[in-house]
């Protein structure tokens, strides 16, 4: 159900917490819908105080700025979420960056560990739309894709000199 009482104290409170999550200012209602997966206007609305978003959309929009939902909803207790993730601008070194496998023989570069570690912070707190999740399964299919080839290949290789009773030639024999 939509609340219809206090539309402005509501306005109020999401703008507050919009420009604590940095994501206030120029823009700030598309990036909000987009987040929402609401039109513009509905955006607009609940920004100028005309409306109020419903009980699923206020837990999902809670959710995306870190905050309760009781706070956003009525201005009651704190602001915070106790499980809010780091903010983006954090220390670095506090930052959770996970250990290569075992198995990897190569590093990441410094381009793709910033990557996934954006990648990371769109997903915990909850900015990664229908869009996105799709161009990330189509990089996990192509790289799957990739990592199936490498085997068949090297499956091949080892086929065709057990066939042919050859030994493997290093590349850096003449």
């Amino acid at each position: 159900m939509v609340h219809t009482g206090n539309r402005d104290e509501f306005s109020s409170r999401l703008h507050m917490a919009l420009r604590r999550a940095g994501k206030d200012g120029y823009g700030m209602g598309a990036r909000l819908a987009r987040a929402m997966r609401v039109t513009p206007k509905a955006a607009s609305k609940w920004l100028n105080g005309e409306a109020r978003p419903g009980h699923d959309r206020k837990v999902a929009l809670a959710r995306w700025l870190g905050i309760r939902e009781e706070w956003l909803d009525y201005g009651r207790g704190e602001m915070l979420r106790s499980d809010t993730p780091t903010p983006p601008d954090a220390d670095a070194a506090s930052l959770d960056v996970r250990e290569p496998s075992p198995t990897r023989t190569r590093q990441p570069s410094e381009r793709s560990a910033e990557a996934l570690r954006q990648i990371e912070q769109a997903v915990l707190s909850g900015e990664m739309d229908e869009a996105d999740l799709l161009l990330l399964e189509q990089i996990a299919r192509r790289l799957s894709n990739l990592e199936h080839q490498r085997y068949r290949s090297e499956d091949a290789r080892a086929d065709y000199l057990a066939a042919t009773n050859a030994t493997p030639r290093s590349d850096t024999e003449d």
